[in-house]
């Protein structure tokens, strides 16, 4: 499945997928700035109908937002990026379980960023909201551990940093 806020990307990697020769994926369009808990329980009750489970979902929408001091960072700043980089993963995460309790192997990944365990100056609110990310894959961790649903972080590297 693809999930995204853009119809047309969805579309070019849909088509990518299948020049490829890889298994025909749903393209779900979803905004997470605006998505409300109903539309992550409406995703997952269409994702459920439709294939019975999930056996994974790779967490990594994310904004970055402007690299400023830490009280410069304007307000409105701070809640786009809470709500696309955590409250949307969590409420997505919610909906989702029900459906990755049906698998055998589960798997929920969430991408998070060095910024997310060791905070940075300048990286305010995105290095906020990657703690966040951190924290909640440890609580779900522990929580599903006696399950076999594994839950992870994976740290995305930019091929534009450098190593020092």
């Amino acid at each position: 499945m693809l999930l995204g806020r853009t119809v047309k990307k969805l579309e070019q990697t849909y088509d990518e997928i299948m020049e490829a020769g890889g298994a025909e994926p749903a393209i779900i369009p979803l905004d997470m700035m605006g998505a409300s808990k109903q539309n992550y329980v409406d995703m997952a009750e269409t994702i459920e109908g439709q294939y019975g489970r999930l056996d994974g979902v790779l967490q990594n929408a994310g904004l970055l937002g402007v690299l400023s001091q830490f009280d410069q960072i304007e307000e409105d700043t701070f809640d786009e990026i809470m709500q696309v980089n955590v409250k949307a993963q969590f409420l997505m995460t919610q909906a989702l379980l029900p459906v990755i309790r049906k698998s055998e192997m589960g798997r929920i990944i969430f991408t998070s960023s060095t910024v997310g365990h060791d905070g940075r100056a300048l990286w305010g609110t995105y290095s906020i909201s990657k703690f966040a990310t951190e924290g909640m894959m440890q609580i779900l961790a522990d929580e599903l551990s006696n399950t076999t649903i594994r839950v992870n972080a994976i740290n995305r590297c930019n091929p534009h940093y450098h190593a020092r």
